[in-house]
């Protein structure tokens, strides 16, 4: 994509532009691409950031229908990231394929917040039972009326005093850079995150650099994704090798 882009910046973005809309802001020196999750943000994550500029669609693997496609294609997309042959739905739209999109937005996310967990202190909790109670039991110790803390979990997304309700224990990869990305601007320097063992499956998490992480406990449940106590125990391995990471 950064090929594509040349010297553009990266931005994911649920929005479109048309080709009329391309071509001005091309003209006007326009220096950011949008990438559009094609479903997997909602409205709610829409941000206005100055005005049309040129569209990469970056799609979730098996997750947007062939009428989709066409929908980003006559709203103007330039580009289409994919992990499955849509060439015959495309036409003569470039499109870039990889064996893993989720791992790919994690990359350019990652990459266009500036790597923010490098320079947080981020600390991950994962278990069966007890995630919910131990984060907030560190935050209640390390935030400070001067010091805010972000908070990711089952129940909300806390942000400083800003409270985000949530659908997943883990959100999508976006949705954690934008809230590591909030966290830094108002001067917040620690970020506690609840690590479901489906995000760790799903890699959405990866690329995320961890410096404490907490393991609670291991009991019988999951198992529709994990199909075995012994894969769902690796699956709540992989936040141990983040550290550092």
């Amino acid at each position: 994509i950064q090929e594509l882009a040349e010297d553009a910046h990266v931005y994911y973005f649920p929005g479109c532009a048309t080709t009329t809309e391309i071509v001005k802001a091309m003209n006007g020196g326009a220096k950011i691409i949008k990438l559009f999750p094609g479903g997997v943000l909602g409205p709610s994550f829409i941000k206005d950031i100055h005005g049309p500029i040129p569209s990469v669609n970056l799609m979730p693997s098996g997750g947007v229908s062939l009428a989709n496609i066409k929908e980003w294609k006559e709203k103007g997309a330039v580009a289409f990231v994919a992990s499955k042959s849509i060439k015959n739905q495309v036409g003569d739209t470039p499109v870039i394929y990889v064996k893993d999109v989720t791992r790919v937005m994690a990359l350019l996310a990652n990459h266009f917040y500036g790597y923010p967990t490098q320079s947080l202190q981020m600390i991950g909790v994962t278990g069966t039972n007890g995630k919910t109670t131990v984060t907030h039991m560190i935050d209640a110790l390390l935030e400070k009326p001067n010091k805010p803390t972000a908070l990711i979990g089952t129940i909300y997304r806390k942000i400083g005093p800003k409270i985000i309700q949530t659908h997943n224990t883990t959100p999508e990869i976006l949705t954690l850079h934008e809230t590591f990305q909030e966290l830094k601007e108002i001067g917040g320097e620690t970020c506690l995150m609840e690590v479901s063992s489906h995000a760790l499956q799903l890699g959405r998490v990866w690329g995320l650099d961890y410096d404490c992480v907490v393991f609670t406990n291991l009991t019988h449940e999951h198992l529709d994704l994990h199909k075995t106590m012994e894969q769902y125990a690796h699956a709540k391995s992989l936040l141990f090798s983040q550290l550092g990471n």
